[in-house]
């Protein structure tokens, strides 16, 4: 299956899931509980003759990990289901990776919903607002 037709069946599965394309990624925007919205980019890259795919969410500026948050964020990471915390340029993101041969519409689903969550968590306790 390829990477169009696991997001097709993955947002047929998760109606509050809104999918558009851009610049060759996937924009994908979550409904949350509350009200609450994140988003999740996923990308695709090849290497060592495999499809990947990245998932992305933006959680607030890396400049927010002061102080202790920085061991707090990478003791974090051993708890996470799917996923881990990490600084990329300017900004802390939650990020996955997945082989796309291998995945399922099931398994995409319960990252997406994970990672949004788990971003949307983070932002509110870095005191961010619902800005992602």
């Amino acid at each position: 299956m390829d990477i169009r037709e696991l997001l097709k069946k993955t947002v047929d599965q998760g109606k509050w899931i809104n999918l558009r394309e851009s610049g060759g990624s996937w924009i994908i925007s979550l409904d949350l509980k509350g009200g609450r919205k994140q988003t999740v980019t996923l990308s695709t890259f090849s290497e060592g003759g495999h499809e990947f795919g990245r998932l992305k969410s933006k959680i607030a500026p890396a400049k927010a990990l002061a102080g202790e948050r920085p061991t707090a964020a990478l003791k974090m990471n051993a708890n996470l289901t799917f996923g881990s915390l990490v600084v990329e340029g300017e900004d802390l993101i939650m990020q996955e990776t997945l082989m796309v041969a291998e995945t399922t519409p099931a398994h995409l689903l319960a990252s997406l919903q994970y990672i949004g969550e788990m971003a949307d968590r983070y932002e509110k306790m870095l005191g961010g607002g619902d800005k992602h």
